[in-house]
């Protein structure tokens, strides 16, 4: 539910009302035997429809007609069961030749070819089942097996980096199963994480510090529009740069470098978030972050930009996330960095940043 919006199953299939049975909209495609709708945010609706004795996981806007299928040719079946944003949050199962084939955590920007795994190496199944502003939460199993085994996780967009929630229970939960199931963070950084452990409804917190950007050069590029203060917010005042000179076609045309002074010169962990999209299909969007210890951009964020407005993270993956901040004046350093991997037909493409900023955990 969101405001005066329902999701879910009607006699027919999946279906949207609008606080009334009167206003019940059935979005179920035709030639489909079932359909669930499990989420909504804004005007976008997911779940999944059955073509024949398959699941594939999809979002609607409003009508059957507006389907769009996320679910991908080498998967046996797959759900998404949350959305924020451009966002979808489910799982897929995949053809690994197991004779149990488990579910895998995964998410999507929006069409099936923006299928990314979220799913740690070292678990049997995981499944992601909410989403906020480019953070995923939901469960692992390393055995593949019953409740009990479940961990509650959390990641930032990649499987590399899950974080385990199941620890941070009190120790008579250790033997019991944990899941989350929902995701928010307000905007003075406090990260709330709602779900289960047994039988008893749990919620976890961390305070973030919310670093914001204190200058950005258009290393590479043509600005045409916006300024630091656009960076404030996700607010629609957008900074705004097209494709500038390269001396080689392999240099992104684009390169934009963010500085900040963090609180702390030793955060447990640091993250990069950008609300940005790009003006066209076929562009690559990094993220990279200064490490001070080497003297050199890392690169924890790449993926092909989308269309419409995404949160990205780009994340710490070591254990000395300091190595990231340099250790007298306290300050941080990202780059982003965009470039062509294909035709483009909207000549000269650009970038759009909404918000940009550092999180880092109180102490």
């Amino acid at each position: 539910v969101e405001g005066t919006t329902q999701v879910g199953r009607g006699p027919q299939g999946a279906c949207l009302w609008h606080g009334t049975e009167a206003s019940r909209i059935d979005l179920t495609p035709p030639g489909s035997s079932t359909s669930y709708a499990y989420a909504v945010h804004g005007d976008v609706q997911v779940g999944y429809w059955r073509d024949g004795s398959v699941d594939r996981a999809c979002l609607w806007r409003g009508t059957a007609a507006s389907r769009v299928d996320l679910h991908n040719a080498w998967s046996l079946d797959s759900r998404a069961l949350g959305v924020h944003g451009n966002q979808q949050v489910g799982y897929s199962r995949e053809t690994l030749g197991l004779s149990a084939d488990m579910p895998r955590a995964c998410y999507w920007t929006g069409s099936s070819q923006t299928w990314r795994s979220l799913h740690p190496q070292d678990f049997a199944l995981s499944v992601a089942n909410a989403v906020y502003e480019g953070r995923q939460v939901g469960r692992v199993n390393a055995v593949g097996g019953p409740f009990y085994a479940d961990r509650a996780s959390l990641w930032r967009g990649d499987s590399l980096s899950r974080e385990d929630l199941h620890k941070y229970l009190p120790a008579e939960y250790a033997t019991l199963g944990s899941e989350a199931k929902s995701v928010h963070m307000d905007g003075n950084g406090l990260l709330r994480v709602g779900g289960q452990a047994g039988q008893q409804a749990v919620v976890w917190s961390r305070q973030y510090d919310l670093i914001p950007v204190s200058s950005v050069t258009l290393f590479r590029g043509t600005l045409t529009g916006g300024d630091l203060a656009s960076l404030a917010a996700s607010d629609d005042n957008k900074y705004i740069a097209r494709l500038g000179i390269v001396f080689s076609s392999s240099e992104a045309p684009i390169q934009v470098i963010f500085e900040g002074t963090a609180p702390s010169p030793n955060p447990e962990t640091l993250d990069f978030v950008v609300d940005t999209k790009v003006s066209a299909t076929n562009i690559e969007h990094r993220i990279e972050l200064y490490n001070f210890q080497t003297a050199k951009y890392e690169l924890p964020y790449e993926r092909m930009g989308t269309t419409a407005d995404t949160y990205a993270i780009g994340f710490t993956t070591g254990s000395d996330a300091s190595a990231y901040v340099e250790p007298i004046t306290r300050k941080v350093r990202s780059r982003m960095a965009y470039r062509a991997l294909g035709p483009v037909l909207a000549f000269p493409w650009r970038c759009e940043i909404d918000r940009a900023l550092w999180m880092a955990p109180r102490d």
